[in-house]
């Protein structure tokens, strides 16, 4: 017997390739805008970490948060990983310098569906083959499926990753390490990877973030980044692995200064045409008149200078040699927990002054707080980050 589609069900339908349509028409824009940002900031193998930390701080950032949260990933997570590795394995410069130029979109993929803060126990695992001559990745079980990371073949450009693993030898488990992947090709995934699309987080601009599976996809020698022998040390190699996350964390914390900026410029805009009826004269005047009103929009500016000014020490401390590794890891801590929270309370409040205007993300305000909601759980977890440096 032949079933025949309710209009519920081609309802659904339409609209969820209608959705599907949108996320790929803009992710395709934010694409090319990334193009733009990174051929701008022709980030090279031997510049320091300064420039990344330095343009996260500027306005452009806050006029579109998905482009500036690839090109951090982009140049800093996944740049920043392969770099350190050039001179040892000449095999990565060519890639380098396609990344350089953008001719290929680098990402970050790390934490699993069920293993985010225990990053450690990752179950994803890479196995040396028996000539040794390569390697075989491979996503385990459900659980195992690398999350959030925008890996889809959406905006046309091709796609590569650091992938981490466990690298199997011998049977015998060598510790987490990382792989460059390509991902994608010619507008689809590659042989054995598989992504599904999840759905766009409300209030910001989309990008494609996905689940990732791997179906024993075999990858060259050279792909493993580093020695392959076990380590003596597994936690530290863990975080010499993944030491970029501490810049990507301070970074991502830089984009509140801009955020901030633009919050409270776009309410003292607003507030100087939105009138109220003045008892005193019964004539209207702006709300902007009244402390109440321009009491929050100074505030939230003043906290955005000071910000920035406690970014560039932050930034100093970074580039400054013999700085212990455990105080950087403290000053991105600090310094992202005060300027996450401070942030949330200003664009709130700044919300609440522009009336019904500052619910729509036409307004900007309320789409930068989502945003920045995003911000303060990537690249460390703000919540977990404070409980890890108490305890």
């Amino acid at each position: 017997m032949t079933v025949r589609p309710t209009r519920n069900h081609i309802t659904d339908n339409v609209r969820r390739k209608n959705e599907r349509h949108r996320v790929s028409e803009r992710s395709i824009l934010g694409l090319l805008s990334e193009r733009c940002v990174c051929h701008v900031l022709l980030f090279h193998i031997r510049q320091t970490i300064y420039l990344i930390l330095r343009r996260q701080s500027t306005g452009s950032t806050a006029v579109n948060l998905a482009a500036a949260a690839t090109v951090s990933i982009h140049a800093n997570l996944c740049m920043g990983t392969i770099a350190p590795h050039a001179e040892t394995q000449p095999n990565l410069k060519p890639l380098l310098e396609q990344l350089e130029t953008f001719e290929l979109c680098g990402k970050y993929m790390l934490t699993e569906i069920g293993h985010g803060l225990d990053a450690r126990s990752i179950e994803t695992t890479a196995t040396l083959s028996g000539d040794g001559q390569s390697f075989d990745l491979h996503t385990p079980s459900s659980v195992a499926a690398k999350s959030m990371p925008p890996t889809t073949p959406l905006g046309n450009v091709p796609k590569i990753a650091i992938v981490f693993a466990q690298l199997v030898v011998d049977r015998e488990i060598h510790g987490v390490r990382a792989f460059v992947v390509r991902l994608t090709e010619n507008n689809r995934m590659c042989r054995g990877i598989s992504t599904k699309l999840l759905p766009q987080r409300p209030g910001s601009r989309p990008l494609d973030h996905a689940l990732t599976w791997f179906s024993h996809v075999r990858l060259e020698r050279d792909s493993l980044l580093g020695p392959i022998a076990k380590p003596q040390n597994a936690r530290t190699l863990f975080f010499e692995q993944t030491h970029r996350l501490a810049v990507g964390s301070l970074a991502l914390s830089l984009v509140n200064v801009p955020v901030l900026k633009a919050g409270a410029y776009l309410t003292y805009v607003f507030s100087q045409s939105r009138m109220v009826n003045n008892p005193a004269s019964n004539l209207s005047v702006p709300i902007l008149s009244f402390p109440t009103q321009y009491g929050p929009i100074i505030s939230a500016a003043a906290h955005a200078a000071v910000m920035e000014a406690a970014g560039r020490s932050a930034i100093d401390m970074f580039k400054a040699p013999g700085v212990h590794e455990a105080l950087r890891h403290a000053v991105v801590c600090v310094y992202k927990a005060t300027a996450t929270y401070a942030t949330q309370r200003h664009l709130s409040e700044l919300t609440e002054r522009c009336g019904w205007r500052g619910m729509f993300t036409f307004n900007k305000i309320s789409e930068l707080q989502l945003a920045m909601k995003g911000n303060s759980i990537a690249e460390g977890d703000v919540t977990v980050l404070c409980i890890s440096e108490y305890t």
